[in-house]
């Protein structure tokens, strides 16, 4: 668990003393945002005429419009995220599939290659055996028609 840590800040022009579990950097930007927002609504020409009650009210009203902003946008990337990351393992799992069915064809092309060096062997014995049996029946013709 994080150290708690204790630092003063500078909110609407009044020094507040922050603790927290965060890092001094942090408290500090959450009491920039406070500021940031209460400048942005003081802009507002109607702003300056509220009361102060009022004010405050409309500021936590837009400080938690921005959160909500935030949390539904943090939950529309995390469903978002969801769906790469079931769409990589689907990918993946093709991927996989694609690459066993690269394998089995592969080793049946190897296969019908040693076949087929297999086939050409034979053909050319059989052909060389036929050249032998008709050379030889020319032969013997050959040598009864000598006779």
């Amino acid at each position: 668990m994080a150290e708690k840590t204790s630092t003063d800040v500078l909110i609407r022009g009044k020094v507040y003393t922050l603790s927290g579990n965060e890092s001094v950097d942090y408290l500090q930007k959450v009491a920039a945002y406070i500021n940031e927002k209460d400048e942005e609504m003081a802009s507002m020409d109607s702003y300056r005429h509220l009361t102060s009650e009022t004010k405050s009210a409309l500021l936590d009203l837009n400080i938690a419009h921005d959160y909500f902003k935030a949390d539904m946008l943090a939950g529309e990337l995390k469903k978002s995220l969801e769906e790469k990351e079931q769409e990589l393992y689907s990918i993946k799992h093709d991927i996989i599939e694609l690459q066993l069915k690269l394998e089995e064809a592969q080793k049946t092309i190897a296969k019908n290659e040693s076949e087929i060096k297999e086939l050409k062997f034979n053909k050319n014995k059989l052909e060389e055996s036929l050249k032998d049996v008709l050379l030889g029946n020319n032969l013997k013709n050959d040598k009864k028609a000598d006779v």
